[in-house]
This record gives C-alpha cells, structure tokens and sequence, in this order.
C-alpha cells in the first residue's frame, strides 16, 4: 500500500479547508517579505513547511504532512525562543509556524505517519540548506547556510561543525518522532471521526 494514500481519506471538502488554511498561511506571510523585499525569507523551513501541510491536504499526501509536521517540530519551538529573546516580532509569523502546526497535526488523524518520514525530512534540510547557500543573500543566513545562529562572524569550520551537529540533532529528534508517531498514527487505518461514526 502506498503510504501516501490512506484506506480512507478525508473528504474533499476538508481536505480544501485545511489545505487552503496551511497555503493561505503561507500566502499571508509571503506577502509581508515581498512588500518588505526580502523574498529569500520564503525559503525559511518553518515557512515552507506550513505550505508542504497545506499541499498535502490538498493533494493528499502522508509522507510530505509528515516531513512538514518534522520541520516544524524543530523550527517552531526555535521560532518561540527567538522571540522571547527579543527577535523580530513579524505578526504573520505565528500563522507559519503555529498555524502550520496546527494543520500538520490535523493530518496526522487522517494520513497517519508513514514510515521513513525521518529520513526524508532530514535530507530535504540538507538540500534546502545548500540551496540556500546557493541563492540567498551571505547576510540574511537563511536556513544557517552562511553562519552559526547569531555569530556571523563565525569560521567556515565552526559553521561546517555547527551544521553537523544539528544535522546530527535532527536525525536523532526525527527518528524517535516518528517511531512514536507511527504507533499513534499508523497508515492505511480509517481517520479517527470514521471510527466513530
């Protein structure tokens, strides 16, 4: 069975809903960085995670919710830190990063998890990290491809160092994720309101 189509799927009516919730999201806030002129801020993984949910309820796939709901599962606490330690406050940014959340976490009742979400997730950082890199202005440091968190002035071996590490860091975090979340949210089973019903 492919993990990206579930036994039974959620109606056509709220897979537009919540599929226009996760792209409108994404809509809103990419419309504040255009009118800012900073469109490289599009391509940070919080953000492009709130619209990878959004397309997977409308075209419905398991496995991209899933590696959606992993990135933010990571960016979304990092994004919280940020502004509580005093970081740019943007008002469209709890629509990607909570609001994103929240509709990831909708599919996982009627996609479920699939298996060896983990490892694509961590894959698809790396190359967004280097696409980045390639199209993305030094000083912006999107997706950390030019330097450590908050120390632009950071060597190129600190940087490779720092990028392993949370390279490491997430493959550990997105593995046990989806070990737990397999359990909870297995594939191919009917969504939880069919259950019920």
């Amino acid at each position: 069975m492919n993990a990206n189509s579930p036994t039974v799927g959620p109606s056509r009516r709220k897979r537009l809903y919540w599929g226009l919730a996760g792209v409108g999201f994404y809509g809103a806030h990419a419309a504040f960085y255009l009118n800012q002129g900073l469109p490289e801020d599009l391509l940070w993984s919080c953000h492009l995670a709130c619209l990878f949910t959004g397309l997977a309820w409308l075209f419905p796939s398991a496995m991209l919710n899933a590696v959606a709901l992993l990135w933010l599962v990571v960016g979304a606490p990092l994004w919280v830190k940020e502004i509580l330690d005093g970081g740019w406050w943007i008002w469209t940014s709890p629509l990607t990063h909570l609001g994103g959340l929240v509709v990831a976490i909708a599919g996982l009742f009627d996609f479920g998890f699939p298996r060896g979400a983990w490892w694509r997730a961590l894959i698809g950082l790396v190359l967004l990290n280097v696409l980045c890199r390639w199209i993305t202005p030094v000083a912006s440091n999107v997706n950390l491809a030019f330097a450590v968190w908050h120390h632009p002035e950071s060597t190129r071996a600190e940087h490779l160092t720092y990028l392993a590490e949370l390279a490491g860091a997430c493959a550990v975090l997105f593995y046990f994720a989806e070990r737990l979340l397999r359990r909870q949210f297995p594939t191919g089973q009917p969504p939880l309101h069919a259950i019920s019903s």
